[in-house]
């Protein structure tokens, strides 16, 4: 398996990154009858039921027949009731009880300042007020003005970059929300701005390969500096995959990538066990370097 970069292991440790948690880490957890989160694609299959029409359904169905997730996202925020989206939204991430997992315990020992999580649920949330209370702020997308305010001060910060599941007229899942969030929210991009340019970015469970939540804070937030140190991507080794993230490399987005084996299931899919032993390596090693560093 892969080895962390030192110099990653050493700013981790130093508490000087950023970290950008996806969906892979929310398919971690399981509920009490084994059920995981769904990823973004799964997400948005799920909620094409919100559909106003059967006409919407139909072309909602179409896009994702063809594996159009981004037109389908923006189909359903078009076409979708208001409230039988949000009742679709605690359905499927609020109502099944998700635990967290080892993954989550792990990335909170690791102890970042500052986490961005493109995460509609509350489950790394949770686990964080719930085991430090006040030492967590979690801050909504509309509210620049107290992550500014926060990060100057001595508690650890969420940011609900994409909304949450008990606001669901928050989540951004369609390109015409991330414009939206991007021209209403000036200020909270000048301050994502800064931190990419100063910090070094960790992705972890984020999809480089069309999923728009992370093609857009990569293109919009200043991450492509391309003479500076890399930021850093953990993401399965796949082969089909691989065409997508130098594909990303060469847009001059400065990442590297840091992969972990995901071979093949019989039943279809692949196999991300060693996401989390991956992670468990990281934590351990930054633990191990702050020990060294005291």
């Amino acid at each position: 398996m892969t080895d962390w970069p030192a110099a990653l292991v050493a700013e981790l440790a130093a508490r000087r990154c950023v970290l950008v948690v996806g969906s892979g880490l929310s398919a971690t957890s399981t509920n009490a009858t084994g059920l995981c989160p769904p990823t973004w694609s799964g997400l948005i299959k799920a909620l094409a039921t919100a559909a106003s029409t059967p006409e919407a359904k139909h072309r909602l169905d179409e896009l994702i027949d063809a594996g159009n997730y981004p037109g389908a996202a923006e189909e359903l925020r078009a076409c979708a009731d208001r409230q039988s989206l949000a009742l679709e939204f605690r359905r499927l991430l609020l109502d099944p009880k998700f635990e967290p997992s080892q993954a989550h315990r792990d990335l909170m020992s690791i102890d970042q300042n500052v986490v961005i999580s493109l995460n509609y649920d509350k489950i790394y949330d949770n686990l964080c007020v719930s085991l430090a209370g006040d030492d967590y702020m979690v801050i909504s997308n509309n509210d620049a003005a107290a992550f500014a305010r926060a990060i100057r001060g001595p508690a650890r910060i969420i940011l609900k970059m994409h909304g949450s599941v008990d606001d669901a007229d928050s989540a951004v899942f369609s390109s015409s929300d991330y414009h939206s969030l991007r021209s209403a929210r000036e200020q909270l991009f000048k301050v994502l701005n800064a931190l990419f340019l100063t910090r070094t970015v960790l992705f972890i469970g984020c999809g480089f390969n069309g999923d728009p939540d992370v093609e857009y804070i990569l293109t919009e937030s200043g991450l492509a500096v391309k003479d500076g140190f890399p930021h850093y991507a953990l993401i399965p080794d796949t082969k089909e995959d691989t065409t997508a993230f130098e594909a990303a490399r060469t847009k001059g987005l400065n990442i590297s990538y840091i992969k972990y084996p995901a071979p093949l299931l019989a039943t279809g899919g692949r196999d991300h066990s060693a996401f989390a032993q991956m992670l468990a390596d990281l934590k351990n090693s930054v633990l191990s370097q702050r020990e060294v560093d005291v």
